[in-house]
């Protein structure tokens, strides 16, 4: 059975810089936003922040909240090792993984609001134009159930300092990690 890891927090925590961090040590990186991005591709529609956002509040009225992870699953099943899905954002999706790929332990990635803003502002892809669209992305994460799924957490990791810091916390998580 796989150890199996979602990785969870708000927009501009370091959830990506966390997986990267993971992939160099030898897990597999699943990113629940890529299904939804797949679905849109699909029916070539324009991937934006904005545009995913709706678009995935639709999927999810119209296939269920856990519809990302679902397609996960159908996709990790059988898998060995360790995995890590990014992006988990409800209760719902961490039940459709632990249903179908067994026990699956939560990672939260926090940062500062303001840290977080900073990114989130500087990113290349998928910048944020505005302090209000900031707060209203966050607002819509936290909507879709992802407070709900931090206070679940079964491990955290605080992402406000230097890549050196965040390097070391992930490799005392993985230390604290059963084997699989």
């Amino acid at each position: 059975m796989p150890v199996v890891i979602c990785i969870t927090g708000p927009p501009g925590s370091g959830k990506s810089t966390v997986a990267s961090i993971l992939r160099a040590r030898g897990f597999r990186i699943v990113e629940m936003s890529a299904q939804i991005k797949g679905e849109m591709r699909a029916r070539g529609l324009r991937i934006t922040p904005a545009s995913l956002e709706r678009f995935a509040k639709e999927l999810k009225r119209r296939r269920g909240r856990d519809v990302a992870a679902r397609i996960v699953v159908g996709k990790l099943r059988g898998a060995r090792g360790r995995i890590a899905i990014t992006g988990v954002r409800s209760m719902e999706e961490v039940g459709a993984i632990r249903d179908g790929l067994g026990q699956a332990l939560i990672l939260s990635v926090v940062a500062k609001r303001d840290v977080r803003y900073n990114r989130l502002s500087t990113r290349r892809s998928f910048r944020v134009q505005s302090r209000s669209l900031f707060t209203e992305r966050e607002e819509s994460n936290l909507a879709m159930g992802l407070g709900n799924v931090m206070r679940s957490a079964d491990f955290v990791i605080a992402n406000s300092g230097t890549r050196r810091e965040l390097r070391a916390s992930v490799a005392e998580f993985i230390m604290a990690l059963p084997k699989g």
